[in-house]
């Protein structure tokens, strides 16, 4: 069996790492609603998760800019954001919030090189001309992912009743299946 190329290893890594990011905001809260029966909490740790996105953004890139060991420096920032997704999905209801706040703050630090810093690396798998940008466009469409499972979880409940529910596409009712 061939190795994936370069090129190939990066999208389903850079697929993989912003489908976690996308979907870890909705499961933090509907988590945090399951277990503690307030979706309060959750509100508050993705508030942690999410600022330093924004606050650490220069950082992360004048660090990344900087770096010896770039491949380090990603796997680092990606092996961080992972350890504080899986942190999170256990300690939160379970642990005191200030200790989950700090876990999502730790976390969302890592949150720029995936979101953004990981599509920088083209530019080192490829040189320019029209393959690297057939690669930004693929960058550009794994980032625009339509929403992960966790934004809206299926309805396959026995107990669903048999209204007819509005079509997500035109929000016209669907008709109810006969069994």
């Amino acid at each position: 069996m061939p190795r994936p190329s370069g090129v190939l290893r990066y999208l389903m890594t850079a697929f993989s790492a912003r489908m976690a990011d996308e979907g870890m905001a909705v499961a933090v809260v509907m988590l945090a609603a399951y277990r503690t029966g307030s979706a309060a909490q959750g509100a508050f740790v993705l508030t942690a998760w999410m600022a330093p996105h924004v606050l650490a953004a220069p950082l992360t890139g004048a660090v990344a800019a900087r770096a010896r060991r770039l491949r380090l420096f990603y796997v680092g920032a990606l092996g961080g954001f992972a350890l504080a997704i899986s942190a999170l999905a256990m300690s939160i209801g379970r642990v005191p919030l200030p200790v989950v706040l700090a876990v999502a703050a730790a976390g969302g630090c890592c949150g720029p090189a995936v979101s953004g810093g990981l599509s920088s690396l083209i530019t080192r798998l490829l040189p320019a001309g029209a393959e690297r940008d057939r690669a930004y466009s693929w960058d550009a469409v794994i980032s625009t992912q339509p929403p992960s499972p966790a934004r809206e979880p299926p309805d396959w409940s026995p107990q669903r009743s048999p209204r007819p529910r509005p079509c997500s596409c035109c929000r016209q009712p669907r008709p109810v299946p006969r069994h």
